[in-house]
């Protein structure tokens, strides 16, 4: 029998993971160029994954 958290069961979350991992997979992508080398694009890619990260954290707290 396989236990869930109340905020697994959420189909938003679901989703919000699904984001997540696209998001990941895209900034991996968009590092790789050579215009990602400049400051400022990676503290854009840095601050759009913890932004993902922040949306995923809240909704599962918020419903804990």
């Amino acid at each position: 029998m396989q236990h869930h958290l109340d905020h697994e069961r959420l189909e938003f979350y679901e989703l919000e993971l699904q984001f997540v991992a696209w998001a990941t997979d895209l900034f991996v992508e968009l590092s790789a160029l050579p215009e990602a080398k400049t400051r400022r694009m990676a503290e854009v890619l840095n601050h759009l994954d913890r932004a993902c990260l922040s949306s995923l954290f809240n909704t599962s707290e918020g419903n804990g």
